[in-house]
């Protein structure tokens, strides 16, 4: 199989590739994802499996990843009834769920 095994992590392809470039990883190709595996693309755009220096690293940061989506109004609408929300937050849920302002991140699941 190409790639290397995400042991059933949830990934967040863009977020995962701007971590291995933070983590000094040049990914140009950009990345893909078939069943548990994440992998790059070779020069015909092809699957293609990291390179063998660089392998270690991505399992690194892939082993540091915490895959962040963005809140559904769903969330929003259970956060905004709960009698304990401030009015200040109201707003802030308001504001989101607008486009005003980012939607928050919470962890994929």
């Amino acid at each position: 199989m190409t790639g290397i095994s995400t042991a059933g992590k949830p990934v967040n392809l863009g977020q995962l590739q701007q971590e291995l470039s933070a983590g000094g990883l040049n990914i140009p190709a950009g990345l893909g994802m078939h069943d548990e595996f994440v992998y790059t693309y070779d020069g015909d755009g092809e699957a293609a499996d990291f390179a063998v220096a660089d392998q270690l690293k991505v399992q690194e940061v892939l082993g540091a990843h915490a895959a962040m989506r963005d809140k559904t109004d769903e969330e929003y609408a259970v956060e905004f009834n709960d009698a304990n929300t401030s009015p200040q937050r109201k707003q802030e849920i308001r504001d989101q769920m607008n486009g005003l302002v980012p939607r928050e991140q919470v962890p994929m699941t």
